[in-house]
């Protein structure tokens, strides 16, 4: 670009001298298109030459054959160092895990032995130490995570090394999707023998949002030696306690109710996190080119990150992180280049934070390992989620099944919106369970138009049990729309499809819309099948809906039953609802401390429902209780959740709760808030209550004014606005006003209303029969005196119309 500039100043100055700024601009545009151009060939690969495995430099013997299992260490097989051993290296401690492995890689001479934990559980650690011990004559080879590379062509680089006596092993360290998926599809019975497949995998790694039967991790499981490393048992604990090279970590390990992962005990962290807190001049520069790399593994795009790749992906990162337009402002050099040596240089105080890894046709950038692990951990400061300029770039750059697999990353981490982007193109057609997803999320999000656009791509996949599940979102969207037989008929589709959890989740729905419709025999029936089939989405929630069918008809024992079975579940929707129903049954019986015990549980879940209403509902038993200061606290925190129907009922008792210990200001303020949330159930009960405070503070009219529109609202607590408007009337002399008021409030159903409103009239008569004398007298005088019809009963005493007494 800089060159395309001095070339147009040169040819500007040669022409007569005359400067014409729209060359310049003109042909910057054009050298911009270029470069994007250049860039978009470069990220999707073309031009390059055949692409083969590259073998760890570790794992080879310096006469160039693969090292064996016994010559090689666990870091050489990727184990982080161990900052208690020196030069990163220490005892192994003892896993519950170590016999297992030890026998998976006795009991036959070959095979697939995949171990799998949480990052930093010590998976490496584990699956090398039984390798080097179990396998030591074997050749083990290991390659560069090359995209690029199908793992065909590594098995089949390992095949002459197995073949021999020794034997051989394709060392595999931190599988990934797209690794799984191709492991899974591959034969068991073409893999070669005497050839191991050791290999680890991360927590959730391929599984997806959901794991399904397809998934590859559930072959996996099913062909393949799977293990699981878990946190320290209580035996590791000791274990570890025990050696005095790490009492250090005796406080940590003491706590029995916190999971630890060996790993995380043993790496050295501060050097690492320090560099992502990094400051002064270059700081930025700095921090975008981390985020940046390590971004681009954690997004899981399918490309080497080259360093004209890397130069265009850092531009965007320091560009979304100050603030600016895509591809408008320019971007430091300098500061890129000084960030870059920064990082790729091994000093005494860290490590490399990035590495040029060799890969066939030239280097590519990878991040230490430690910085994904830091930038995934959500309790550590230096977390971040994949910037949206990753997702950008993947969505602009790659292109159909690279591009979904992408998608498929955006969708595991929780980034919907760059999901929606990314697997909304037709040069390809992603999973159908994650379109599913995506429909799901729509949903939940209450755009019912793209949630049936999304269920109906599910629809057109080919996995049987993703369609009856998306036949079952269609029917959601249905029954949200008012359609409920159409609603009918899509659950009944997939309960047709006999797939076991679309039909499940069907057959729940429709025990909820039988129980709508006021049949509950066939909700009942409906419910029941969903429970037999023993699914850990449906079966709770039609569990759930049998304890509400049994507390409708007064079965409260077998109300409790069900729903005491819904919270052994754990489910993450009814479980928390059963907690807050089972507190209304032992309220129902009078026990309040019972209530208040499954309150209290449902109030410390995270349900976006159970936790607000089980908060009111602690503050209204301990206002009953007398404890108001209980009780504000437990309305306070209801208000905060914002929740649509208990967050004004909440503000409606606080103020109520204000006006009555005299805080008249503190009760406005609670009223209007409450006021503002909209809520038609609460905000005309508000605005009575408000009314009241008004009057009694001498704003009479403000208070005939909410009062009023009370009246508009068509909700019961009109009757209470038309006994204060007579009562407001009353007390300014207007009977006729009054007595009508007052009459309408007396056929409310509120028995209180009712009796308020009787004795208001009564009092009424008798008020305005001696009002109705004396303002006989003071129109006839003594006249009134001399003249027995002038004094007649209350019942007869005239009306004032505007044009004077009214006559018959």
């Amino acid at each position: 670009m800089l060159g395309v500039a001095v070339g147009v100043a040169t040819n500007q100055i040669l022409n007569g001298g005359h400067w014409a700024w729209w060359w310049l601009a003109l042909d910057l545009a054009l050298a911009g298109v270029a470069a994007a151009v250049a860039h978009g060939i470069a990220a999707l690969g073309a031009g390059e030459g055949r692409v083969v495995p590259v073998a760890w430099p570790t794992l080879i013997h310096p006469d160039g054959r693969p090292r064996t299992m016994g010559e090689v260490s666990p870091r050489d097989l990727g184990a982080h160092p161990n900052r208690y051993g020196a030069e990163g290296e220490a005892p192994y401690l003892a896993r519950d895990v170590d016999r297992g492995l030890e026998r998976a890689l006795t009991v036959r001479d070959g095979g697939i032995v995949l171990v799998a934990g949480a990052r930093l559980a010590g998976t490496t650690s584990s699956l090398a130490r039984a390798a080097r011990l179990r396998l030591p004559g074997h050749r083990v080879l290991g390659f560069v995570d090359d995209p690029r590379v199908p793992l065909a062509e590594m098995i089949e680089r390992a095949r002459p090394w197995a073949v021999r006596p020794s034997g051989a092993v394709l060392w595999l360290d931190g599988l990934r999707r797209d690794r799984l998926t191709e492991l899974a599809a591959w034969p068991p019975d073409r893999l070669p023998d005497r050839l191991w497949v050791l290999g680890t995998v991360r927590a959730g790694e391929g599984a997806g949002p959901e794991e399904h039967p397809g998934s590859a991790v559930a072959v996996l499981r099913r062909r393949a030696v799977w293990v699981e490393v878990e946190a320290l048992s209580p035996g590791e604990r000791a274990d570890l306690a025990a050696r005095e090279a790490y009492a250090d970590l005796r406080p940590l390990l003491s706590d029995d109710e916190q999971p630890v992962l060996l790993g995380r005990l043993m790496v050295s962290w501060d050097q690492v996190r320090a560099a992502l807190t990094t400051t002064g001049q270059d700081a930025a520069a700095r921090i975008a080119l981390l985020h940046a790399v390590t971004d681009w593994y954690r997004a899981g795009i399918p490309r080497p990150l080259t360093k004209s790749v890397l130069e265009h992906v850092y531009a965007a990162y320091r560009r979304e992180s100050a603030g600016h337009r895509a591809g408008i402002t320019p971007v430091a050099v300098r500061a890129y280049s000084r960030a870059l040596r920064w990082a790729t240089r091994l000093r005494p105080d860290r490590p490399e934070l990035i590495v040029a890894q060799a890969v066939s046709n030239g280097p590519r950038y990878v991040p230490h390992p430690l910085l994904s692990a830091l930038a995934d951990d959500p309790g550590d400061p230096a977390h971040w989620p994949v910037h949206d300029a990753m997702w950008r770039y993947a969505d602009r750059f790659l292109d159909g099944e690279d591009r979904c697999r992408v998608g498929h990353t955006a969708l595991e981490r929780g980034a919907f919106p760059a999901a929606r982007r990314l697997l909304d193109h037709s040069d390809a057609v992603p999973d159908a369970l994650d379109l599913f997803l995506i429909a799901r999320r729509v949903l939940e999000d209450g755009d019912l138009v793209e949630a049936r656009r999304w269920f109906g791509r599910a629809l057109e996949g080919d996995d049987p049990e993703v369609g009856a599940r998306a036949m079952a979102g269609m029917g959601i969207v249905e029954n949200r729309e008012g359609r409920e037989d159409l609603a009918r008929s899509w659950w009944e589709r997939a309960v047709e499809t006999g797939r076991v959890e679309g039909a499940s989740r069907a057959m729940a729905n429709l025990g909820t819309l039988e129980r709508a419709q006021g049949r509950p025999d066939r909700a009942r029936r409906w419910w029941e099948r969903a429970v037999a089939l023993d699914r850990p989405e449906a079966t709770p929630r039609a569990m759930y809906g049998l304890g509400a069918l049994a507390y409708d008809e007064d079965r409260a024992e077998e109300a409790r039953s069900w729903w005491e079975r819904v919270v052994a579940t754990g489910h993450a929707d009814a479980a928390p609802l059963s907690l807050y129903n089972l507190g209304l049954c032992e309220e129902k019986a009078g026990h309040e401390e019972e209530a208040r015990s499954w309150w209290e549980r449902a109030a410390g879940t995270d349900h976006p429902s159970a936790r607000p209403m089980a908060m009111h509902k602690l503050g209204v038993l301990a206002y009953t209780q007398g404890r108001k200061d209980l009780a504000r606290s437990w309305w306070e925190q209801a208000a905060r959740t914002g929740h649509a129907g208990i967050a004004p009922a909440a503000m409606h008792n606080l103020g109520g709760l204000a006006f009555v210990e005299g805080r008249t200001e503190e009760a406005r303020t609670w009223f209007r808030r409450a006021l503002k949330t909209g809520n038609p159930d609460i905000c005309p009960k508000v605005m009575h209550d408000l009314g009241v405070l008004e009057y009694q503070q001498g704003r009479t009219e403000q208070a005939r004014s909410l009062w009023e529109r009370v009246l508009g609202t068509g909700h019961e607590a009109v009757w209470e606005a038309m006994l204060a408007l007579g009562i407001y009337e009353d007390e300014r002399g207007r009977v006729a006003e009054a007595r009508g008021w007052l009459e309408r409030a007396s056929e409310a159903e509120d028995a209180d209303v009712r009796r308020t409103a009787a004795a208001r009239l009564r009092h009424l008569g008798r008020w305005s029969g001696e009002r109705a004398r004396a303002d006989w007298f003071g129109r006839f005088g003594w006249q009134a005196y001399a003249d027995p019809e002038l004094l007649r009963t209350d019942s007869d005493a005239p009306s004032e119309g505007a044009d004077g007494p009214a006559t018959a």
